[in-house]
């Protein structure tokens, strides 16, 4: 599942912030701008 141990410390700490309510600003901005080019993120 994991390549290595970096991914897998990345993962279960947006999965732990994600549980908690503290959002992803990073992951945000990278779906906004795949998903929705045409619209300003925040």
């Amino acid at each position: 599942m994991f390549g290595n141990l970096g991914q897998a410390k990345k993962y279960l700490g947006q999965a732990a912030k994600m549980l908690i309510g503290i959002p992803d600003y990073d992951n945000y901005v990278e779906h906004m701008k795949t998903n929705h080019p045409d619209k300003p993120y925040m």
